[in-house]
């Protein structure tokens, strides 16, 4: 077994950093305030509207792209109709809409649209317009043109009603989680084999856990880049093939693109493993195009948003990276590597595992405070938005995974020192210890896979 003396592995992680924060730099042109977010709308929400009105203002807290806005108006007949051809305001942060005329009672406003760094935002407003209300409870007037009722929606626009139209949020999740479990699990091999498992990667079972990965690693970002088209165009995803191009004409679209074309470089490392048999070079690729693939990964998340972004991308990589040695690392030691090893290799490799491991734990911490402090001003939204109540479970999962950690450790150190514990014994505890951390962590998984989109309303 091969194992990464301390300060080839501080080496490593320095010039990891280096790489990361020049890269970061490099694609930071962007706007700061990446993510966007409601402001206000006039009317507001809840308000009651006496004189005639012809428009509704909505103000962002970033500049919103008009191909990609959409909205509806409901009246209090249920009658549905779509709001076309929206203009900026006094700003690229305001948006206008036009009313259809003889628009009154009770009246649900809905909009919809892509910030720049991706993510889909929406949300809705309330208000009542008494001016023109009639004491007839029937309709005096029809729809407007173009108008459907609620048993017939026909706004593509604001309804994501099927994959046909705008993915539904669980195939987005599902993606993101079978993105992140790729990324774990590939990194977990490329981590074993140079660290605890040496020659890990000649095994079948591992090869086939590799190459789906990649493959996994390819097509959930060519997915998710067609489903970037489909909301910037309002268009269907299937759609969105034939405007792929649209794709490069925005950062997230084109860190979709790249990560797929990253994902595709590690199949071709894996297909060419007889010729480089992991060597240096095969080491120095595969790094490269690690940190690659974790950029554009950031570049599409809320590592762009809100405070210091050039701060946020290398955090964010670096707790990407850190995440996948730890969970993927840990999946890939008791699925594919105990079950082959003696008892006693087996605890060696669960202490050469830790001994890393827990710098991926420090790591974690860090850039995860980090992250919050960035992200959240105050402690108020942590409990207010849908992003700070999913970061609060995450938290409480990993506090839970890494108890359960450091219940393995102890164990280990104890074990190891005990001669009066059999050595079976002390290798059935670790690894079903193990495996609740494990079973935690992949819950950790799926939360991140939620918080990546959650909003900061």
């Amino acid at each position: 077994m091969m194992q990464m003396s301390f300060l080839c592995f501080l080496r490593r992680v320095a010039i990891f950093v280096g790489l990361t924060v020049g890269l970061s730099l490099l694609f930071s042109a962007q706007t700061a305030l990446a993510h966007n977010a409601f402001d206000e709308s006039s009317p507001k929400d809840g308000e009651v509207v006496t004189a005639p009105l012809s428009e509704w203002v909505i103000s962002f807290t970033n500049n919103v792209p008009l191909n990609s806005a959409s909205a509806e108006v409901i009246n209090s007949d249920g009658v549905r109709t779509p709001l076309s051809n929206p203009t900026h305001g006094d700003s690229e942060k305001i948006v206008r809409y036009s009313l259809p005329e003889n628009l009154s009672g009770e009246v649900s406003a809905r909009w919809r649209l892509v910030s720049t760094d991706g993510h889909v935002v929406s949300g809705r407003v309330q208000f009542t317009i008494t001016t023109g209300l009639v004491s007839n409870s029937a309709p005096t007037t029809l729809p407007p043109q173009g108008s459907s009722t609620t048993d017939a929606p026909n706004n593509a626009q604001v309804q994501s009603s099927s994959f046909l139209g705008f993915a539904q949020e669980p195939i987005r999740w599902a993606l993101r989680l079978t993105g992140y479990g790729a990324l774990f699990l590939f990194g977990g091999l490329l981590f074993a084999q140079f660290n605890f498992a040496q020659g890990i990667l000649h095994d079948p079972k591992s090869i086939l856990l590799a190459r789906g990965s990649a493959l996994a690693l390819t097509i959930v970002p060519a997915v998710q880049g067609l489903q970037f088209v489909s909301d910037l165009n309002n268009s269907s995803i299937f759609s969105a093939i034939f405007s792929i191009n649209d794709a490069l004409s925005s950062t997230p679209g084109s860190m979709f693109l790249l990560r797929a074309i990253s994902g595709g470089a590690f199949i071709y490392l894996i297909a060419q493993r007889s010729l480089h048999n992991f060597s240096t070079t095969f080491t120095k690729l595969a790094s490269v195009n690690a940190l690659v693939y974790l950029t554009t990964l950031s570049y599409t998340g809320h590592a762009r948003s809100f405070g210091a972004p050039w701060l946020g991308v290398p955090v964010d990589i670096a707790h990407t990276a850190a995440s996948a040695v730890w969970l993927g690392g840990l999946a890939v030691l008791i699925v594919l590597v105990a079950p082959h090893l003696e008892s006693e290799k087996l605890l060696s490799a669960f202490q050469r595992f830790g001994d890393v491991a827990k710098f991926s734990v420090i790591t974690i911490i860090v850039t995860g405070v980090i992250q919050t402090l960035r992200l959240h001003s105050g402690i108020t939204t942590l409990f207010t938005s849908s992003h700070g109540q999913i970061l609060l479970l995450k938290l409480l999962a990993v506090s839970l995974m890494l108890k359960v950690g450091d219940i393995n450790r102890r164990r280990l150190i104890r074990y190891t020192a005990s001669p009066s514990v059999a050595l079976e014994r002390k290798r059935a505890l670790l690894v079903r210890a193990s495996y609740t951390e494990a079973a935690i962590g992949a819950m950790v998984v799926s939360i991140t896979a939620a918080l990546v989109t959650a909003t900061f309303n």
